[in-house]
C-alpha cells in the first residue's frame, strides 16, 4: 500500500497578507519620517554655512523728525506674522502682516545682530557690488561697504581700486600666519616650559617643606622638619641648588619664547580696514581682528561654493571665540572621538568576551540567571545614576588612589588632584 507523505494544508489566514503590508507600509512610513527629519535638520544646519545676499534697506522713519535708516543686512526669513484686533479701537480687524527677519551684524552699533522689520517699512531694496562681509575676532560678524585699506607702508588702497581685494586678501594671510605663529609658540613652546617648570617648583616646595637648609662656618646643613613630605634625601642641599639652577634655565627658556611671541605680535594689526555702515557711519579695524572676508554680491555660484566649503572647514576645524558663539567645533569633535574610543577599547573586549562566556561556557543556574537579571535591570538605569557612580567610584575613589601611589607629592604640597578630579579617562568609563 502507497503511503501518502505530503504535509497537510496550511490554515488559511484571510488577514495575513493584510498584516504584512501594514506592516510594511508603517515601517516605510517610520522610515520616511526618520530621513525626512534628519535632511530637515542638514539643509537647515549646511545653510548657515551658504553665503546670503547682501541687501542694502532704506527703512521708513518712524516719525517726521527722523531720517529714513539705511541698513545693509541679509534677509535669513521671509514670513508672515498674524496680528490681532486691537481691543482699544473697535473699527480695527485681524490682519495678517509681512515681515523679514534681516541679520545686521555689527552688534556693537546696533544692539544686536538680528532684527524683524515688516516689510511694508520697507521703502527701497538693492544689492549694490562691492559690499563686504566680515567675519572678526570679536563682535561677530559685519556687513559693511569698505571705503578704503590703510597699509603699514603709508599707502591707501580704495575701495574702488581694481587691486583693492587682492591686497585685502594678502594682507588677511599675512595677518592669519602670524596668528597661526603665536599660537604655535604660546600653546607648543610655553605650554612645554610651563609643564617642566611647574614640576622643578613642584620639587623645589617639597624640599622646603621638608628640610630647613642652613649655613654654619661655611658648611651646609638640612634639618628636617615637622612632618616633612621628604624623608630619604641624601643632600637635600645640593638637589635644592640644581633645582633651582634648571628653574632660571626654565625662566630663561620661558623668557626667549615670550619676547619671540611679542616681536610677533608687535607686528600684527599694522595694517587696518576703514568701511561705513548702511547709515554712513564710518570706522575703522585693524586687519588682525579680522578672521575672514568676502564680498557676497560679487560671487557667482562656484564662487559661493568655495566660501561654503571654507565656512564648513573651518567651522569644523577651529577652536571656539567668544563663549562658544563664534569659531568652530573642533576640541567637541576631539573630545567626543576620544572618549568613543576609549569607550570602545574598554568595552568591546570585556563585553564580548563576558557575552561569549556567558552564552556557550557558563553553565545555567543560579549565578548565570542572577548575572543577566542585573544586566537587564542596568540597561534601564537612568543616566545620572551612572554619572553619580561614576564620580563616586572612579574619580574620588580610584583616581584618589592613584594619586596618593603616583602623585603624592603633589597632593602634599598643593594639595590639587591629578586623576582624582573629572576627565576624558573617567567620562568614557562612566557609559559603560
Amino acid at each position: 500500500m502507497k503511503q501518502d507523505f505530503s504535509l497537510p494544508p496550511a490554515p488559511k489566514r484571510p488577514l495575513g497578507e493584510v498584516n504584512i503590508w501594514l506592516a510594511s507600509i508603517g515601517l516605510s512610513l517610520g522610515l520616511i519620517m526618520i530621513f525626512g527629519l534628519l535632511g530637515i535638520i542638514v539643509f537647515n544646519g549646511l545653510e548657515a554655512f551658504w553665503p546670503k545676499t547682501i541687501h542694502e534697506l532704506t527703512l521708513a522713519p518712524s516719525s517726521k523728525e527722523e531720517q529714513p535708516l539705511v541698513l545693509y543686512a541679509g534677509i535669513t526669513k521671509d514670513q508672515t506674522r498674524h496680528v490681532p484686533a486691537d481691543p482699544a479701537h473697535p473699527g480695527s480687524t485681524a490682519r495678517d502682516v509681512r515681515e523679514y527677519q534681516l541679520f545686521t551684524g555689527s552688534k556693537e552699533s546696533y544692539g544686536q545682530s538680528y532684527r524683524y522689520v515688516d516689510a511694508h517699512n520697507v521703502t527701497a531694496s538693492a544689492t549694490p557690488k562691492g559690499l563686504l562681509c566680515l567675519e572678526r575676532m570679536e563682535g561677530g560678524k559685519a556687513l559693511v561697504k569698505p571705503l578704503e585699506l590703510k597699509l603699514a607702508s603709508g599707502e591707501t588702497i580704495p575701495a574702488a581700486s581694481p587691486e583693492f581685494m587682492e591686497a585685502f586678501r594678502r594682507v588677511l594671510d599675512r595677518e592669519t600666519d602670524l596668528r597661526d605663529r603665536v599660537k604655535t609658540i604660546d600653546t607648543r613652546d610655553i605650554g612645554s616650559v610651563n609643564t617642566r617648570l611647574a614640576d622643578v617648583r613642584l620639587d623645589i616646595k617639597a624640599i622646603e617643606r621638608s628640610y630647613d637648609i642652613r649655613e654654619e662656618n661655611g658648611q651646609r646643613t638640612a634639618v628636617p622638619r615637622k612632618n616633612p613630605i621628604l624623608t630619604d634625601m641624601d643632600d637635600p642641599a645640593s638637589e635644592l641648588d640644581r633645582l633651582r639652577a634648571k628653574e632660571e634655565q626654565l625662566n630663561a627658556e620661558y623668557a626667549r619664547y615670550t619676547a619671540e611671541a611679542a616681536k610677533l605680535r608687535a607686528q600684527q594689526g599694522r595694517d587696518s580696514l576703514v568701511y561705513a555702515l548702511g547709515d554712513g557711519e564710518r570706522k575703522e579695524i585693524r586687519m588682525d581682528k579680522i578672521v575672514y572676508g568676502y564680498q557676497p554680491n560679487d560671487l557667482g555660484f562656484f564662487g559661493k561654493c568655495g566660501v561654503f566649503l571654507h565656512n564648513l572647514y573651518h567651522f569644523i576645524t577651529d577652536d571656539p571665540r567668544e563663549a562658544n558663539t563664534e569659531g568652530g567645533i573642533f576640541p567637541a569633535i576631539f573630545g567626543t572621538f576620544i572618549m568613543t574610543l576609549l569607550m570602545s577599547v574598554l568595552v568591546t573586549p570585556v563585553g564580548v568576551i563576558g557575552a561569549i562566556y556567558l552564552r556557550e561556557y557558563a553553565r545555567q543556574g543560579t549565578l548565570v540567571q542572577a548575572v543577566r537579571i542585573c544586566v537587564n535591570n542596568l540597561a534601564g538605569v537612568p543616566s545620572i545614576v551612572f554619572g553619580v557612580f561614576g564620580l563616586g567610584f572612579f574619580v574620588y575613589y580610584l583616581g584618589g588612589s592613584i594619586d596618593e601611589l603616583f602623585y603624592w607629592k603633589k597632593l602634599a604640597v598643593d594639595n590639587t588632584p591629578t586623576f582624582g578630579t573629572s576627565g576624558i579617562l573617567w567620562a568614557s568609563k562612566q557609559p559603560n
